[in-house]
């Protein structure tokens, strides 16, 4: 019996025996997760910084290229003439449509009216229409050593599906970069409103690189719908702010997205709403000459 009643007591002394953290140990605990917690969302900013000003470093190597390019040529990317015989390693598939080449516009010329996407689901060349230059316009860039990221399956095989690498280059933000010609439309987005009483231009004029989603991107109401641009709004007030005025609606760096969180603020104090962490803007570069 007594050795019964031992063992009956051991479990409830042993349990006399177990203790709950202190106070002190809680706290060092929850200060090392917030140290871990913190690194790791300090990390993520350090990363989306650097592919921020990695974006910034091949946007300009493209327009560095264009002007290289036409300096080498007299013509531009995409839009030269008899780019199949001067180029190396081109054939009749790298020469434009000839009744738009040679007028230094790459791609429709009322592109900006709508912003539709600049190519179909694939191309097939010799070029039936204006719209191949802005895919031919890579593919000269690529072919002359100016730029990379590009493999120009098109120009070989004369089709390709439209999509980053094959016939764009992607960008380390996500998307890739897409090019047109326009003429001072406001981007979308843009909250301002044409006022006929004072003809100021809204939007960025000539050659325009523009970072897109998809190659397939296109279209007023696409480009400004909620959550499927292709960078949060603060990302694209960094890339503004490393180059530009910071402003998403004046100078050679524009904002594209919704209206309510890329820009905030209203017709009259448009401002990037970095506070919104939406992923609700794009950015348009205006080429520098």
């Amino acid at each position: 019996m007594q050795d019964f009643i031992q063992k009956q007591r051991a479990p409830r002394a042993a349990s006399h025996n177990v203790r709950g953290f202190t106070l002190v140990e809680l706290a060092i605990v929850m200060t090392v997760i917030g140290i871990v917690v913190g690194s790791i969302i300090k990390g993520q900013e350090m990363i989306k910084n650097a592919r921020a000003t990695a974006t910034i470093t091949q946007m300009q190597s493209y327009q560095t290229a264009v002007i290289n390019f036409r300096d080498a040529f007299g013509a531009m990317p995409g839009d030269m003439r008899n780019a199949a015989t001067r180029i190396p390693n081109c054939n009749a598939n790298c020469t434009p449509f000839a009744d738009e080449s040679n007028d230094n516009i790459i791609g429709s010329p009322a592109w900006g009216d709508d912003w539709m996407a600049q190519a179909g689901t694939t191309v097939n060349l010799p070029a039936t229409s204006v719209a191949d230059e802005t895919v031919l316009f890579w593919a000269h860039l690529t072919l002359s050593d100016m730029i990379g990221g590009v493999n120009n399956a098109a120009i070989r095989s004369g089709n390709e599906r439209i999509a980053w690498t094959h016939t764009h280059p992607a960008s380390p933000i996500g998307g890739g970069f897409v090019v047109g010609f326009v003429n001072g439309q406001p981007l979308p987005g843009d909250p301002r409103e044409d006022d006929p009483s004072d003809p100021a231009v809204l939007g960025p004029r000539g050659l325009v690189f523009m970072i897109v989603n998809s190659p397939l991107s296109g279209g007023i109401d696409q480009l400004s719908t909620s959550a499927e641009q292709v960078m949060p709004v603060h990302i694209a007030q960094i890339i503004d702010g490393k180059i530009d005025d910071g402003y998403p609606h004046l100078g050679r760096v524009r904002a594209y997205g919704l209206s309510s969180s890329c820009y905030g603020g209203d017709q009259y104090d448009p401002h990037y709403a970095a506070r919104s962490g939406m992923q609700d803007c794009g950015i348009a570069f205006e080429m520098a000459w």
